[in-house]
């Protein structure tokens, strides 16, 4: 990783705007908000998330323990944990929460079982091309994967984009019940996804 941002490189940022690698967040976003924004940073070419801040560029800073629920929400829903460096910076006198993310070079990083790449200024559902790139991306020559392992990524990005789906239903849902199918889908579809990657990562290193 780099050096940390001071406060100027921090209002830099903001007057440029977002783009493929800066993300605007308000002062605590949801974990499962957080988890996929960090995944697809990793799996495109790293990016700075910025918390307390607007989508207009207005500094609005994190409250007390913010970054420590970042910190526990990547833990908790990224695997495997990419490079990344969490902390806060003073900026005007508000607290900023910045998460720098560095592009992984170990294969696709998931967010509740899901694979997420960045596009632009969103984040979509890796496609099975997008998630063979991952996986290749720190090696010399292209892979040229066997069809079995080519197979198994198109199905993880089917179920990403199934996840993706469910998952902005769960965030438009503000009752307590939704904590529960939310659960689900970061657990146990999550173990299942985890280990069809792990897998085929076995099969491409192979």
């Amino acid at each position: 990783m780099g050096p940390r941002k001071t406060d100027q490189d921090i209002l830099a940022l903001i007057a440029a705007g977002e783009s493929e690698s800066v993300e605007f967040k308000l002062r605590d976003p949801p974990a499962a908000v957080v988890a996929r924004n960090v995944a697809a940073f990793a799996n495109s070419r790293g990016g700075i998330l910025l918390l307390g801040v607007s989508d207009r560029g207005e500094l609005l800073g994190v409250g007390d323990g913010a970054m420590s629920r970042v910190q526990e929400a990547i833990g908790r829903r990224v695997q495997p944990p990419p490079e990344c460096d969490v902390y806060s910076v003073d900026v005007r006198g508000i607290r900023v929460g910045v998460v720098d993310v560095a592009p992984s070079t170990g294969g696709p990083v998931l967010s509740d079982g899901a694979v997420f790449v960045r596009v632009g200024t969103r984040i979509a559902p890796a496609s099975a091309s997008q998630i063979l790139a991952t996986i290749s991306s720190d090696r010399a020559s292209p892979l040229q994967p066997a069809a079995e392992t080519a197979r198994l990524a198109e199905v993880v990005a089917q179920q990403t984009t199934a996840i993706n789906g469910v998952q902005a239903r769960l965030d438009a849902l503000s009752s307590w019940k939704a904590k529960v199918p939310d659960y689900l889908v970061g657990g146990l579809i999550g173990a299942v996804l985890g280990w069809l990657v792990t897998w085929l990562l076995g099969c491409a290193g192979s």
